[in-house]
């Protein structure tokens, strides 16, 4: 693939367009930009409905994103209320849908409320709720479960648990979240499946099974994100994976508005843009060993991306995600393959725990693995980056020079 100097610019412009609309919607939906009909100090209770599923944060809280409706002041008088707020609350898991009351008082959160009660659930987010809750009760009681459970359907760990708390010092949460790399997984699965009846277009009905996955999984940003670039990049294979990103970008910005704020989302899409932008670079300079620096340049060119988030939301980031996300990747892939036989087919005997003690090691190692704290380290984290893109332009020009010799020496 020869990746041009006007590509390089359109990957850095669309870049920009992520960062400075995603610090847009991040500040609407992070920061409660929201309306009330009372005072804010008045209001015991609101209304609203629930965007996105339900996830659990630390001590046992669960935080939902909310759509509001309507707000309740001590008086139990009611007024209209709009916007979008951040919900903390005890109790059971609630989906995207869902139309809630929680009573409680607003809080640097967002809303901090004592418990939340479903006003209504409609048809299909009860199916739904049915579904993920008879799976989750299949995948529980053991630690490697938990981790399937969390793979497979969403469910989030608990906010202090080991797992997570190695993920986030290894850098590699990103591994855990619903994304692109699991959606990969299904769709490689389904395509196989689906190849030897409908041949070369497997991939196209192999769409609407992972339409119907992601529905049932729930609104999940960067799922969203996966999902709609496979559907651009299917419907339009001659568009250029940066143009058909930016196409998606807009597709997500315009059908789910709210997801564009989340951070998961920012993550999901300048981790891509550096993989799109960079990983051809690195091929092209280094020739050899191609499957390892294919490797290696995939967890780098994403990283270079998404560090100086880190760096910003959490004060410094790991360099240890540059050699296990590559290796946990196949592992997770075996333990997703693992979990979806189970729910076919319950059996006892296979859930050792050899998968999950790898899992865990390959943390533990990553963590131990040196962290950049500062903007000047950074700068000589992305030193080879820019050796490699001199090499790359040097490359370039020898190459035109060659062959503007070779049409001079055929002319004569």
């Amino acid at each position: 693939m020869k990746l041009k100097s006007k590509q390089i610019l359109i990957g850095f412009a669309l870049l920009l367009v992520f960062i400075l609309g995603g610090a847009k919607f991040f500040y609407y939906c992070k920061y409660n930009c929201y309306q009330l009909g009372f005072p804010q100090e008045s209001v015991v209770a609101i209304k609203g409905r629930v965007l996105q599923d339900s996830v659990l944060s630390k001590y046992y809280q669960s935080n939902c994103l909310l759509l509001l409706k309507t707000c309740l002041n001590k008086n139990g008088d009611e007024a209209s209320a709009m916007g979008v707020i951040r919900v903390q609350y005890k109790g059971s898991n609630l989906y995207s849908g869902d139309k809630i009351k929680v009573g409680g008082c607003f809080s640097e959160f967002g809303f901090k409320g004592k418990s939340a009660y479903i006003l209504k659930r409609r048809g299909f987010t009860n199916i739904r709720a049915k579904i993920l809750t008879s799976f989750s009760n299949k995948l529980s009681k053991s630690a490697e479960k938990d981790l399937i459970r969390m793979l497979l359907l969403g469910f989030s760990l608990d906010g202090e648990g080991e797992i997570k708390q190695l993920a986030k010092e290894s850098g590699t949460s990103h591994v855990l979240a619903l994304s692109g790399m699991h959606l990969a997984f299904f769709s490689s699965l389904l395509s196989l499946a689906l190849y030897p009846i409908f041949k070369k277009d497997a991939s196209y009905f192999s769409l609407v099974f992972l339409f119907l996955y992601v529905s049932i999984i729930g609104p999940k940003p960067s799922l969203i994100r996966a999902l709609l670039f496979r559907l651009v990049m299917i419907l339009f294979p001659k568009v250029k994976p940066l143009i058909g990103l930016f196409i998606t970008f807009l597709l997500q910005a315009f059908l789910f508005t709210w997801t564009i704020g989340e951070l998961s989302t920012i993550y999901s899409y300048t981790a891509l843009v550096g993989i799109l932008l960079f990983v051809p670079l690195f091929t092209k300079v280094i020739p050899v060993l191609k499957p390892l620096v294919l490797y290696f340049a995939t967890s780098y060119s994403a990283l270079i991306f998404t560090s100086l988030i880190s760096l910003k939301k959490f004060g410094y980031f790991s360099l240890g995600a540059i050699f296990i996300s590559g290796l946990l990747t196949p592992l997770l892939f075996l333990m997703m393959l693992k979990g979806l036989i189970y729910l076919i087919h319950p059996f006892e005997l296979g859930f050792n725990y050899t998968f999950y003690d790898l899992f865990i090691k390959l943390l533990e190692i990553g963590g131990k693995c040196g962290k950049i704290k500062s903007c000047s380290n950074y700068l000589l984290f992305i030193l080879p980056l820019l050796c490699i893109i001199v090499l790359s332009v040097i490359f370039e020009l020898r190459r035109r020079r060659c062959g503007k010799l070779i049409m001079k020496v055929q002319k004569t």
